[in-house]
């Protein structure tokens, strides 16, 4: 039982640490509104990237929440200032009520979130560098982006992505979670929590959809790992890779 505990508290204790990382990026960028236009075309950018390196996947219906998951929620060019401060708003209720287990991956996706944004700032920096963020093309993309130098970092913010994905597929399989999310759903919105609840909600759908999540994030880290290396070895064309073709 004082394990058990002792799990919790410390999962609680990451998930604060990173709302608190988070939501310091965000007054950041609002004190600067020149830093937070450009990261917001950087992030145009990716996601539209992101389109094309999986237009396979987006074409199957089993997928395509997922795709639009992360083009939308997890890299899109939204403003996630109020979703962060929501998530801080209510963390001692989700510390105290969530399972040990979901308190831990609830800190892990903000661990992703804040990863993310120190990157997209820094990718912002070496932008700048090569003539602004206003026609980012994908030769100056590459070109900020090996600039960076930062490849470990890189490496652990996929680890991330793929450690998220299994986790949530996890609690889309059991039974409760799906009526704990529509029993939260008025509150959420009473509270002025809607925005994050539509988020968990979004969540929870795209791998609902999927059933098995095993090959979307085979996909996913076979090909960002081998953009990394073309990027980092670099070659002309980084994201002309060669694909592995879904499992029918």
């Amino acid at each position: 039982m004082s394990e058990k505990l002792s799990k919790k508290q410390e999962n609680a204790q990451r998930l604060y640490e990173q709302l608190s990382k988070a939501i310091e990026h965000h007054r950041h960028r609002k004190q600067d509104l020149e830093l937070e236009r450009q990261v917001k075309e950087l992030a145009y950018f990716q996601a539209n990237r992101l389109l094309k390196t999986y237009a396979d996947l987006y074409r199957n219906e089993s997928y395509r929440k997922a795709v639009l998951f992360f083009t939308d929620d997890m890299y899109g060019p939204k403003d996630y200032s109020k979703r962060d401060m929501d998530a801080k708003k209510v963390y001692p209720l989700m510390s105290r009520v969530l399972p040990a287990g979901m308190v831990g991956t609830l800190a892990t996706v903000m661990e992703l979130n804040t990863l993310t944004m120190q990157l997209d700032e820094e990718m912002v920096a070496q932008l700048n560098q090569l003539g602004g963020t206003d026609d980012i093309t994908d030769a100056s993309y590459v070109e900020a982006f090996r600039r960076c130098d930062n490849r470990a970092q890189r490496d652990y913010q996929l680890k991330l992505v793929v450690r998220v994905g299994k986790e949530l597929e996890r609690y889309v399989r059991m039974p409760y979670v799906s009526g704990a999310l529509k029993l939260a759903r008025k509150p959420a919105h009473l509270l002025g929590l809607e925005e994050l609840q539509d988020v968990l909600e979004r969540g929870y759908e795209c791998y609902k959809a999927m059933g098995k999540a095993d090959e979307f994030l085979f996909q996913i880290e076979d090909r960002e790992s081998k953009i990394m290396d073309a990027i980092f070895s670099g070659q002309e064309k980084p994201f002309s890779i060669e694909t592995v073709p879904l499992k029918a």
